[in-house]
C-alpha cells in the first residue's frame, strides 16, 4: 500500500538527539561527541568505526555516500528509547573508519561483506536492516549471503535503478576533473561542499543554518573520506551494470519491506523509483511512504517518521 504525507510529525531540527536521549547515553551536539561514542572492531583485516547502543531487537543502520553514521544520530537516539538495540556503522573508507587507498576496495560487494562480517564479529544472529542512498546496493550484496538472518528491510531514499537516478556528479577513472575534485572534497575549503550537500538534500533552512550538523558531514572528507566519494563517483556505470544482480536479491528477500522517501529528492526521483520498485515481481510484504514535503536525507527531517517504519517492519518480521 502506499499514501502521500504532504506534512509529517514536527522533526527535531536540531544537532542534538530527540528529546530524552540523554538517558540512553548518545545525544551529540557536535561531531567529535559522535565519534567519542563510536567503537572500533576489526573486520577483514580493516579497522571498522561502529555506534552500538541499546537494548532489545536488533536494527543495523547504513548510511550512503557522502555520509557516515552521523547522518543517523537522530534515529539512532529514537529507536533506542523505543526498545532496541541499534547498530550504525561507518562503512570503510568513510566516517572514522579505516580509509581506502585503492578503488578496488571499495566495491559493493566487498562493502556488503563487511557488513555481514561485522554483524558476525557483534554476534548478532538476526536483525532488522535499514539502508539510505548507496547503502542500498552494498546491503542488496550481502542478502543472498545473510540467508533469513535480515528479517526485515527499510529503504530510504536510496539507489534502486537506473532510471530517476541523477547524480550531480560523473566522470571517469584518472580525469582531471576527478582529481579536482578529490583535491576540494579534502581541501580546507571543503565545507562548501558539505554545505552543498546539506542544502541540495534538505528542505528546512533550520537544519541548512546548523553548523554542528554541516561539520559532522564535512570533518569525515578532511580525515581521508574525500577518496572514497571520488572513488563512487567514479563506479556510477559499474554500481549501474549491477543492479539487476540487486533486484534478484530483492525479489528473493522474503522479509517485510518498508520505504520511507522524500519527494522532493532531485538525485534520486521518488516518482520514478518508486513505479519501477512497485512493478518489481516478488516484493508481496511491501509498504511505501512518501513524504512529500521531505527531500534526500530523510533520517535529518523525518527521523519520527524513520523509526516509525522500522517499528513496524520489526514487528510485522517478528509475527511471522
Amino acid at each position: 500500500m502506499a499514501f502521500t504525507l504532504g506534512a509529517c510529525a514536527q522533526p527535531d531540527l536540531s544537532t542534538a538527539a530527540p528529546a530524552g536521549a540523554e538517558g540512553v547515553g548518545y545525544a551529540p551536539t557536535t561531531y567529535v561527541e559522535h565519534v567519542e561514542a563510536l567503537q572500533r572492531v576489526p573486520v577483514d583485516h580493516e579497522l571498522l568505526a561502529y555506534l552500538d547502543l541499546g537494548e532489545g531487537p536488533v536494527v543495523l543502520l547504513v548510511h550512503g555516500v557522502p555520509t557516515s553514521s552521523w547522518a543517523y544520530r537522530k534515529v539512532a537516539a529514537e529507536l533506542v528509547t523505543r526498545g532496541y538495540r541499534v547498530i550504525v556503522p561507518d562503512l570503510f573508507g568513510y566516517g572514522a573508519s579505516e580509509k581506502a587507498t585503492e578503488g578496488a576496495q571499495l566495491d559493493p560487494e566487498r562493502q556488503g561483506a563487511r557488513l555481514l562480517g561485522l554483524m558476525d564479529a557483534l554476534q548478532v544472529e538476526e536483525w532488522v536492516q535499514v539502508v539510505h542512498d548507496a547503502g542500498g546496493p552494498w546491503s542488496f550484496t550481502m542478502l543472498p549471503h545473510a540467508g533469513d538472518r535480515i528479517r526485515g528491510l527499510v529503504l530510504l531514499n536510496t539507489v534502486l535503478f537506473e532510471e530517476g537516478w541523477n547524480p550531480p556528479l560523473k566522470f571517469k577513472e584518472g580525469s582531471g576533473m576527478g582529481r579536482m575534485v578529490l583535491k576540494a572534497l579534502s581541501g580546507p575549503h571543503n565545507d562548501r561542499w558539505a554545505r552543498l550537500t546539506v542544502g541540495k538534500g534538505t528542505e528546512d533552512r533550520a537544519i541548512r543554518r546548523d553548523e554542528g550538523l554541516v561539520e559532522g558531514y564535512r570533518a569525515p572528507l578532511s580525515d581521508g573520506a574525500a577518496f572514497s566519494v571520488q572513488q563512487f563517483i567514479f563506479r556510477f556505470r559499474t554500481m549501474c551494470d549491477g543492479l539487476p544482480t540487486y533486484h534478484e536479491s530483492l525479489r528473493s528477500f522474503a522479509g517485510p519491506i518498508g520505504v520511507v522517501w522524500g519527494m522532493k529528492d532531485d538525485i534520486l526521483d521518488g516518482k520514478k523509483q518508486l513505479r519501477q520498485l512497485r512493478a518489481l515481481d516478488g516484493l508481496e510484504d511491501l509498504t511505501i511512504r512518501e513524504l512529500g514535503n521531505m527531500n534526500h536525507f530523510v533520517q535529518e527531517e523525518a527521523p519520527l517518521e524513520v523509526s516509525a517504519m522500522v517499528v513496524e517492519i520489526s514487528t510485522r518480521a517478528g509475527a511471522r
